[in-house]
């Protein structure tokens, strides 16, 4: 061996005990003849399941590929998608030039919620442990739940040891119904406060995350049209839920703003609508009561809530300008609203 490739041999050497002895976070990344499509393919050969995701790495000085699937393989055309999840973890690795599933073991598994996942998906190291780094929301099924969890996880290739940073509130979807954004907050800091690498890592990839929710200066606007609800709420702070609501209330007022522009939304969000000469109300499932007035030809809020159950509201008019809003999962909630002379009172059974 010349002395020019022992020196180099002995660099190799000494960049590979610097990075595994760092302790700081590194992605694990190769140069490798196979691509991440050839790597599906070799997945879907030997499990015979299309793969929700795969890469390929390198763990302990050896190629591998990584992937991860639904147990129960795709549903429809969507593998980023699922009803019903049961998720997996595979290592594939080379015995006797050979491909072969060396491990396989459960990530988590969980019914009746919707289970989306991002293209988010690499394997860390964190404190010479590596981990399998994605990306999931979780929303349950039905109606009755309008909040939804937004997960940064870790997969320790370890211990097999699912950890995730979780973000949870309310999603606001596209014209697709796919979820854009959620406006909530962290709800298990306190979990992870005893491993800071890992809340590091993992708060470093929510700061980036284009899903949460952050407040622009348009956000906060009260007199953006965006921003009705906001508005109104502030505006009628005084109106208790009904819940709390223990007898029949006076007639008070209602405060409520007026726009020039639409915000009514679309039609496959309308519960009901009523209609008579003077006003359009529409009532959206377990959400806000809407108004249009024909005469102004302006559009404004009347009744703004929205819970995951007990308030979904059936619309009437009592006259031409008074509106009966009364709560159909009790039927002993009814709010009374004058149009006219926007006020409102709340009459108990």
């Amino acid at each position: 061996m010349t002395k020019i490739n022992r020196l180099l041999l002995t660099i190799v050497f000494v960049s590979i005990a610097l990075i595994s002895c760092n302790g700081q976070t590194q992605s694990v990344k190769i140069q490798s003849s196979l691509s991440k499509e050839q790597a599906i393919n070799i997945f879907k050969d030997l499990v015979r399941i299309e793969p929700i995701n795969c890469l390929v790495t390198s763990m302990d000085n050896k190629e591998c590929i990584i992937c991860m699937a639904n147990k129960t393989g795709i549903e429809g055309n969507n593998k980023m998608f699922y009803s019903n999840a049961d998720i997996v973890y595979y290592k594939l690795t080379k015995f006797a030039n050979t491909w072969r599933v060396e491990t396989q073991k459960p990530i988590y598994a969980i019914e009746f919620t919707y289970s989306t996942f991002y293209d988010d998906f690499e394997v860390v190291t964190i404190k010479n442990k590596s981990y399998l780094y994605f990306l999931y929301c979780l929303t349950e099924m039905g109606n009755a739940v309008s909040y939804s969890s937004l997960n940064f996880g870790l997969y320790s290739l370890t211990d097999f040891k699912l950890t995730t940073l979780n973000y949870a509130g309310e999603p606001y979807h596209d014209d697709k119904g796919a979820i854009q954004l959620i406006k909530g907050d962290f709800n298990n800091l306190d979990k992870l406060t005893d491993s800071p690498e890992i809340l590091k890592f993992l708060e470093d990839k929510a700061s980036k995350s284009s899903i949460i929710y952050r407040a622009t200066n348009q956000d906060l606007d009260m007199d953006n049209i965006a921003n009705y609800e906001k508005k109104w709420e502030v505006d009628n702070s005084n109106i208790k839920s009904v819940w709390k609501v223990t007898e029949n209330t006076f007639e008070a007022p209602l405060k409520v703003t007026f726009y020039d522009k639409n915000i009514f939304p679309s039609k496959e969000y309308i519960n009901s609508s009523i209609e008579n000469s003077k006003f359009i109300v529409i009532a959206l499932f377990r959400n806000n009561i809407l108004g249009y007035d024909k005469l102004k030809k302006k559009y404004f809020p009347i009744w703004v809530e929205s819970c995951s159950h007990g308030c979904n509201k059936k619309i009437a008019f009592i006259n031409d300008t008074t509106l009966s809003i009364k709560y159909t999962e009790s039927d002993n909630e009814t709010v009374i609203v004058d149009l006219s002379k926007m006020t409102y009172k709340i009459i108990l059974k």
